[in-house]
């Protein structure tokens, strides 16, 4: 059922029931208010002809035809409950009989009040009576008029109601029309437009427009990332077919098939490296729990980091303190400082050291990775973390990677809820720092 239609049905049985209380209650007010003046005409005749008849007899206070003093009658009874003398027009029976002193009351549509009279024989016994018919034709025309303005309420409401509703929701359906045209042309970076209005449905338009943004950025990166990793992927891939092409030839040597099967895995090898990076981003992208973190000594990890970069023959000085325990995950830690040592030793010159150097305070612990190579170049640091992002002097396939061991870097970091910053040294060289929380808190992967 559309919210119009509900809207309106709300409003129209709302004023239903309105008009239905506030007529029961009005009806019910004027019919009391209606009866109590009624008693209070009978109490005022029945006080007048007490003193009639105080003054003259029964019948001085009997005179004047039933149809005049609005229709009231008037009859005296004696002691013994006999009709001493009764309005002309009359029927005795119409009069109820009531002992004097009684309050007010009806009967077949009869309101009718006593009075006692003192006088010879134990005196008289006033009745006034009145029909209540005046009373019954004015509260059913009030009911009748009270029926008439109730469905012209009720009328007006849902009029009004199904105006104000389609009204009020025509910037939604603006908005619904606008976000279907949208969803034919994903592929174009547009937005909804926002009413002027300032109130929940322009705040509902600048919320759906920050998410298209939010998902037009997801999917330009995307597509960045297939690019690129088409990219990279079509070297070593060329270079493969390349290979085994030639292997396939009959006059090659066995050393030389032997040189093409070793090269076909080199290159089978950095394809399974790249498609893993590739994993591992778009499943921290994804939000996806990556880390099995545990309170654990850092020494070691940082040990074995080390004892993989030395086997190039590069020296590594390891530098911590003693017994420096943290919270994080071990493998994804050991793999965020091969990757950095892997790049200092790259563009480290023959002969010199990287430095590998953990720190700690109570709230976080970091990791320092420093060479005495170039640097980076000074365009690259605003990048050096994004994915397929590489310096200057290592772009070339057989010194530079892939360019996603910074990313990976940077993305181990974010999902321990710390963060990597790289950076010139002063005196030469480049430092790489990986800042993660020491202790067990809050991470975006849960």
């Amino acid at each position: 059922m559309p919210i119009r239609a509900r809207l309106t049905a709300v409003f129209a049985l709302g004023a239903l029931l309105l008009c239905l209380a506030g007529g029961y209650v009005f009806l019910r007010e004027l019919g009391e208010s209606l009866t109590a003046a009624l008693d209070a005409r009978l109490q005022q005749r029945a006080a007048a002809v007490a003193s009639v008849i105080a003054a003259a007899g029964p019948a001085a206070a009997i005179g004047a035809p039933a149809t005049e003093a609005g229709g009231q009658a008037v009859q005296v009874l004696d002691g013994g409950g006999h009709v001493v003398a009764s309005t002309p027009g009359f029927d005795h029976a119409a009069v109820p009989a009531i002992p004097a002193g009684t309050q007010p009351f009806e009967r077949n549509g009869v309101r009718a009040v006593a009075r006692h009279v003192g006088g010879p024989d134990g005196g008289w016994a006033i009745v006034v009576a009145e029909p209540t018919r005046s009373i019954q034709a004015a509260t059913e025309q009030v009911t009748r008029e009270l029926a008439l303005a109730g469905l012209a309420i009720v009328a007006s409401a849902a009029l009004s109601a199904w105006w104000l509703g389609g009204r009020a929701l025509r910037p939604v359906e603006r908005l619904r029309a606008q976000a279907a045209e949208l969803a034919e042309r994903a592929d174009e970076r547009r937005q909804l437009q926002v009413p002027a209005t300032r109130d929940e449905i322009a705040a509902l338009a600048a919320t759906m427009n920050e998410l298209l943004g939010r998902l037009h950025g997801a999917l330009e990166r995307e597509r960045r990332l297939v690019a690129d990793a088409a990219h990279e992927l079509r070297t070593p891939l060329s270079i493969l077919r390349a290979e085994l092409e030639l292997a396939d030839r009959p006059w090659r040597s066995r050393e030389e098939l032997l040189a093409a099967v070793a090269a076909a895995n080199e290159e089978a090898q950095l394809i399974g490296r790249l498609a893993e990076d590739l994993l591992f981003l778009a499943r921290t992208d994804e939000g996806a729990p990556v880390l099995q973190r545990r309170q654990q000594p850092v020494g070691p990890i940082l040990e074995a980091a080390a004892a993989r970069t030395r086997r190039t023959g590069r020296r590594v000085d390891v530098e911590a303190p003693a017994q420096l325990v943290a919270y994080l995950d071990e493998g994804h830690l050991l793999q965020a400082l091969c990757n950095l040592l892997s790049n200092a030793d790259r563009v480290s010159p023959p002969g010199s050291a990287v430095t590998l150097r953990a720190s700690a305070d109570d709230v976080s612990v970091a990791f320092d990775v420093t060479d005495d190579g170039p640097g980076f170049p000074p365009d690259f640091l605003r990048r050096a973390f994004k994915r397929f992002s590489r310096a200057d002097s290592s772009r070339a396939r057989s010194q530079g990677g892939a360019g996603l061991g910074l990313a990976i870097v940077a993305a181990i970091a974010k999902a321990h809820g710390g963060q990597a910053t790289a950076s010139n040294r002063p005196e030469g060289g480049a430092r790489v720092r990986l800042s993660l929380p020491r202790r067990a808190g809050p991470t975006p992967d849960g």
